[in-house]
This record gives structure tokens, C-alpha cells and sequence, in this order.
């Protein structure tokens, strides 16, 4: 084996690129400056002169090295840590050969030469030869590198002449500004000032005008766009159109996307973007023309072992059938890895399992040592990042199936080198609005959307509080037509808090009963203290999102907003060690405030109980807005509406239960028919001036692709 060290920084981002093939030696020879070669082929010294070591494993070879006047270094493998750890190591390299584990390998039989050595013990193997210890010495004072500090790396933007990224960013927003507040635009100005201030100062620039140019290129491509997360709490992107939630109407917290501590802690906000479901891979796509291979890639990642997924491959080498395997992993507890044996002591339909027999008890407590260990590489779902400088510089990246490049950090180690990612996401729920619009366009008919501002249509509400809002998106789900129904919701703002109450951050504690009766007004609304009152009046007294708690965090106890941005996210992964430590800065604060220690414990209490998983408002609000727009288009356009969630088939539900909803609404449907094959859904008019659906022919069965597109050929001759 042969092996390349960087000599400096300079060479570094050329030694992470990785192939499993040969490389010629005319290559080798154009790249070989700053590297250092190690290895068995003497042959590279032609290229490496005196940066080629000769590996030593032994005192033959030490001798062969004397011989040919190459500096030997002393080489040994190191594959795990002690003699205890060797049956995991062989076991992994079983699953990832597929191999059982008594079969003849490469890597088995070598003793315990894989394990680490000691000092002494490397003294006394190359005892004969201990010039190789001095030359590895050498070796590595040779090899000077640190990593750079982070600095933001975002893609090149062509600016207008005689101007920087924070001043074009600030005539766009201004420009916006007067587009959507006319003659109240001086009201907005310190809110637009302070969050212009805080985005040059952490050198976020560059980055809100790549996504605003993004959004352009879409806007004249016809695609939509619904901007959620916390990127809604800020007015700049009110004002640059990428968000469409106006921050000041449904008082959204900046800070919740973006505040120097955070980046000072490594955090960097990113904006997250849904598109129409059929869209996404267009905008995808658009992102790596525009930047190229070099200038972009997916983020990757790790699938890791949970505790069924570690027992399945580990049994299996051991020679249990993979059968076997599944029905004995059926009935092991959703756990992690770790907590599999502790688990399995209160679990009866367990006490059955073999599992203190061979091997099945080995290969359970080879399973529990694997908790979160990397199963195998993986694509972010979403997630694209884009850079000026080469990708290649940052980190090494595998080719996807699709052919985009990955990268092989996950997005926490990408933040920690300066890259910030685009989400770029799907949903059905805009794909069902346009197309209802296009619809009705077609028959002349012109819907804008924003008019529906401010959602007050009491015969919509009627709809979604009777839980008739079946196919509407965000608010389709069994358990959130039951709280529409047991809450009455009558207004975007009770939309909102719903939205977010039915998640398990704010839903813990009965949270939900709770929000039904105070909203309805059968219990009163309460708060701990005047001194955040202001901040759970909208949620009627209740922690609801994730703004809240750092409001309160920063304001009731003189938390950072890095501080209290950490616990937020320690709440949200339910991080028992870091909302602890972070326990005891909230109370010394806050004493330090002369907050009573009994007030302390009870708003503490209230935080504490809010974890898990959560919406920030602004997340909610998009959203609310979006279901609050589906609704009103399936009460007053039922047949279109319809029409266009069957034929995105992105529901909840199955589309039996779509077909039963049109037959509530007292909509027929019309057979296929080769004159209107699809392939969609379309509406067309019926008797009674009813309206019908016609279900398209490309829905049959038995349809090969090439005679569906012979249809619509003929059908467009």
C-alpha cells in the first residue's frame, strides 16, 4: 500500500481526493509537490526523490532498504485499540465484505498485529532497525499544517459597478421596503437597520444575495416558492421577497434566525426553501449549472446503526439466516444501541428470544458497541452547498446516483469549515395551489392569492373547525382535524398556535388540552409573571415556539442569545447533559436579575417541559397561511381543488380517501377517455351545471410508457 502525507497546508485540499483506482505515474508526477510518499514500491522514489520513505514492517525488509539507499520508516497498521476490540473489527469487515465470519480473509489471521501499540512495543519490533523510529520522527516535523480559521465562503455574486455586497443588499431591501409598506415604510426602518447592521457585522451579505438571486431565476422560470423556518422572522427577507410573512404583523423574533452569538458559536443560520414537489429537482439542477461541480454539492452524511439495524448485520456474519435475523429483531425495542439489554428486561415478548444463547449473545453485545457508528455514507435529503472557492478545497465528495457530487462531511462538520447550505425542500401543498390556479386561469378566471389577506372568511373557518379540511395541506392529518374540530379555530392566529401545538416540544404536558380550553375560553388565560407576559400573549400563556424560549432566556434571565439558542437546540434533541449545564446558567443569571428563586423554578419548569421537536412561530405561520389559502380554494373551487391533489397523488392519505371526499362534496367522476388521457386530473362541466372530474387514461393499468406517449402525440398533432 502506498500512502501520501500533506507537507503543508497548501497541498491539502489536493490530498483528500480519494480513488479506488490506479493512478498513472505521469499524474502522480504532475501532482507530487508538497506531498510526501510512504510506501513498498521503491520505484517512487524516481518522482519523490528524498520525500519517498521506504515502509519497514519488518527486519528483512529493513535490510532490502539499506541495500537501495532509501530512508526505511517504520510502518504498522493500527485498526482498533485492544485484543477486546478485534472480533467488532473482524465483524465489521464481515458485513462490509458480506462475508460470514468464520470464512478466510485478507484482514483475519493477522494476530494482533492490527490493535495499537505502545511506545515500548514499537521500540522493541523494530529493535533491529531503529533508524526507522528516528525517520518517522523526522517524517512527521517535516508534515507543518493547522486548519484555518473559519471564514464564510460564499459563491462569487456579479455585483453592479462601484458597489459592495452590503450595499447592493441594502438598496434591494430598501426597494422592497417601499414595494410593501408604501408610505408606512419609515415605521420599519430601525427593525431594517438593525437586522441589515447584525448581517454585515457577521458577513452574511453575500449569502442573502445568492438566495435572492436563486428566487429570481425562479420567479422567471414560474416556479414557487414558500420560504419556512426561521428565515420568516426576518424583515430583510420580507423585503427581498424571499419570504412572503410579514415579521412586524405577526410579531416574529429576528433573532431566532440570526444573532452573533450564534455565529461565534459555529452555528450558521440557513434559509429553507419549499417548492412544488414536480419543481424541486429543476431548482436543483439550477444551482449546479449556474455554479458548476466545482463550485457545489449535496451535503452528505452517515446512516448510523440503531439497535435492530445492529443486531440484523451483525447476527447475519455469524451464520444466522437473514430471516432468522428480521424475526428476532421484530420484537427488540426501538432503543438506542446502547440500551438494548437494559430495555429488554421490562419487554415480556421478548423472554421468549434466544438471545443468552450463541450467538445471538455475542452478536448482541457486539450490536450494543455500535450505537451510532456509521452504517453507510448518505445524501441529505435537501440540503445543496455552494462556495467561491472549490469545493474540493473544503472536503471530499462521492458521486451521488443521480451524478451530483456529495460530500462526505455532514452539514455540522461543512458549518464548522464556513460553507452554509441552501435547503432546498418539497411539498405537495404548492403544487395542489398552482395547478388549481392554472385551472382557473385557463377558464379565465384569475385568483391572487395575497388578497386573501387578512384570512377573515368565516365560511372558511366554518370548513376547517367542522374538520372538513381533508387534502388541505399542513392541517390534513387525523390528529389535526380533531384539534381544529375541539378547538373551533376562527382566526389565523389560532391557526398558527395549532399549527405548532400538535408538535411534541409544545405538546408535552397536555399542552394541547390545555390550548383547547383557553382558547375556547373555558379556562383563563395565565401567565408566571408580567415579565413575560408579552411573550405568551399570542400563545394564550403557553410555550409554543422556539422564539419564546429565547425571549425568555434573554430577557427574564439575562441568558446570551448564544446561550439561549444552545438550549433551545439541546430541548429539541432532548440533550439531558447540555439543558443541565445550561439549567445552571439560567438560574445564577436570573438570580443575579433578582429574580425570585421560586419564580426561577417555575418558568424554568415551563422551558424544561418543552422538549423535543417544535416549530419556531415563523415556521407556523407559514405554514398556517398556506393551509388557511388551500382551504379557501377547496371551498370555493371544490372540483378543481380536487382535481389537483388526486393528480399529485402528495396527500396524506390514500387516494381511496380522496375519491370518498369527492363524492362528499357531490362531485361525480368522469371514465378515461384517449381524448383526455392526463396526465393529470381534469375538470369538466357535467349536467345540473355540476362540474365533473375526469379521471385520466395514463391511471389504467397495463399503459406502457410508450404507448402513453404515442397518445399524446396524436392527441397534439
Amino acid at each position: 500500500k502506498n500512502s501520501g502525507l500533506a507537507q503543508d497546508k497548501d497541498f491539502f485540499s489536493c490530498s483528500k481526493f480519494y480513488v479506488d483506482y490506479e493512478v498513472s505515474w505521469n499524474v502522480l508526477a504532475e501532482f507530487s509537490d508538497g506531498l510526501i510518499a510512504v510506501g513498498a514500491d521503491v520505484e517512487m522514489a524516481k518522482i519523490f526523490g528524498d520525500r519517498f520513505y521506504l515502509a519497514v514492517r519488518d527486519g528483512v525488509h529493513a535490510m532490502v532498504n539499506r541495500n537501495m539507499q532509501v530512508l526505511p520508516v517504520a510502518m504498522w497498521d493500527v485498526h482498533y485499540i485492544g485484543d477486546k476490540d478485534r472480533l467488532t473489527f473482524e465483524v465489521l469487515k464481515s458485513i462490509k465484505s458480506g462475508s460470514f465470519l468464520d470464512s478466510d480473509c485478507s484482514y483475519k489471521g493477522g494476530g494482533d498485529g492490527l490493535r495499537f501499540r505502545t511506545a515500548n512495543e514499537i521500540t522493541l519490533m523494530f529493535s533491529t532497525v531503529p533508524e526507522t523510529i528516528l525517520n518517522l520522527r523526522k517524517l512527521a516535523d517535516l508534515c507543518d499544517f493547522e486548519f484555518e480559521d473559519r471564514v464564510l465562503d460564499f459563491p462569487e455574486f456579479c455585483l453592479p459597478a462601484g458597489i459592495n455586497a452590503s450595499e447592493f443588499l441594502r438598496r434591494l431591501v430598501m426597494d422592497g421596503l417601499r414595494r410593501r409598506y408604501g408610505s408606512r415604510c419609515n415605521e420599519m426602518l430601525n427593525r431594517v437597520n438593525a437586522e441589515l447592521e447584525v448581517i454585515n457585522r457577521v458577513g452574511y451579505a453575500e449569502y442573502f444575495l445568492t438566495v435572492w438571486d436563486l428566487l429570481q431565476e425562479c420567479k422567471r422560470l414560474g416556479i414557487d416558492w414558500l420560504t419556512r423556518g426561521s428565515a420568516a422572522d426576518s424583515l430583510v427577507c420580507y423585503c427581498l421577497g424571499i419570504s412572503n410573512i410579514c415579521p412586524i404583523r405577526f410579531g416574529l423574533y429576528f433573532e431566532r434566525f440570526l444573532n452573533s452569538d450564534r455565529m461565534q458559536m459555529n452555528k450558521l443560520p440557513d434559509i429553507d426553501i419549499d417548492f412544488p414537489h414536480d419543481r424541486r429537482d429543476e431548482v436543483v439542477d439550477m444551482i449546479f449549472r449556474r455554479y458548476g461541480f466545482e463550485h457545489a454539492a449535496r451535503v452528505g452524511g452517515f446512516s448510523t446503526y440503531q439497535s435492530r439495524s445492529a443486531f440484523i448485520d451483525v447476527v447475519k456474519v455469524f451464520g444466522v439466516s437473514a430471516f432468522q435475523a428480521h424475526r428476532i429483531s421484530e420484537k427488540l425495542p426501538h432503543v438506542q444501541a446502547s440500551a438494548i439489554a437494559e430495555a429488554l428486561q421490562f419487554r415480556k415478548e421478548c423472554s421468549d428470544l434466544p438471545l443468552d444463547n450463541e450467538p445471538y449473545k455475542t452478536a448482541l453485545r457486539i450490536a450494543m458497541t455500535l450505537d451510532n457508528f456509521p452504517r453507510h455514507p448518505k445524501m441529505h435529503p435537501c440540503g445543496v452547498v455552494v462556495s467561491r472557492a472549490s469545493i474540493w478545497r473544503y472536503c471530499p465528495c462521492f458521486a451521488s446516483d443521480q451524478g451530483y457530487p456529495v460530500t462526505h462531511f455532514d452539514m455540522e462538520s461543512l458549518e464548522n469549515l464556513g460553507l452554509v447550505k441552501l435547503d432546498i425542500l418539497a411539498q405537495g401543498g404548492l403544487a395542489v395551489i398552482r395547478d388549481v390556479r392554472a385551472s382557473l386561469q385557463s377558464r379565465g378566471i384569475r385568483v391572487e392569492v395575497d388578497s386573501l389577506d387578512p384570512w377573515q372568511d368565516q365560511k372558511v373557518w366554518n370548513m376547517i373547525s367542522s374538520g372538513q379540511a381533508i387534502a388541505v395541506h399542513h392541517i390534513e392529518s387525523p390528529a389535526m382535524l380533531s384539534l381544529a374540530r375541539r378547538c373551533g379555530v376562527h382566526d389565523i392566529h389560532g391557526l398558527i398556535a395549532m399549527v405548532s401545538v400538535i408538535r411534541p416540544g409544545a405538546a408535552n404536558e397536555n399542552h394541547k388540552t390545555e390550548f383547547v380550553q383557553r382558547y375556547r375560553g373555558l379556562s383563563p388565560v395565565t401567565f408566571p409573571c408580567s415579565l413575560i407576559e408579552k411573550f405568551l400573549r399570542d400563545s394564550f400563556g403557553l410555550l409554543l415556539y422556539e422564539e419564546q424560549v429565547l425571549q425568555i432566556c434573554n430577557e427574564f434571565a439575562g441568558l446570551t442569545l448564544g446561550d439561549s439558542d444552545a438550549l433551545r437546540r439541546a430541548l429539541g434533541k432532548k440533550n439531558a447533559l447540555l439543558i443541565e449545564k445550561l439549567k445552571d446558567k439560567f438560574y445564577k443569571s436570573a438570580l443575579a436579575l433578582g429574580r425570585s428563586k421560586d419564580l426561577i423554578e417555575l418558568v424554568w419548569s415551563m422551558i424544561d417541559a418543552f422538549q423535543g421537536y417544535a416549530f419556531c412561530k415563523a415556521h407556523s405561520a407559514a405554514y398556517a397561511i398556506e393551509a388557511y389559502t388551500a382551504a379557501w380554494l377547496k371551498l370555493n373551487y371544490p372540483a378543481e381543488f380536487m382535481a389537483a391533489v388526486l393528480s399529485n397523488g402528495k396527500g396524506f392519505y390514500a387516494p381511496i380517501v380522496y375519491v370518498m371526499e369527492c363524492y362528499r362534496l357531490g362531485l361525480d367522476f368522469l371514465q378515461p377517455s384517449v381524448n383526455s388521457p392526463g396526465p393529470g386530473f381534469t375538470v369538466e362541466p357535467g349536467g345540473n351545471s355540476r362540474q365533473k372530474i375526469r379521471v385520466p387514461l395514463f391511471n389504467a393499468k397495463g399503459l406502457s410508457e410508450s404507448i402513453k406517449q404515442k397518445i399524446l402525440e396524436e392527441k397534439h398533432r
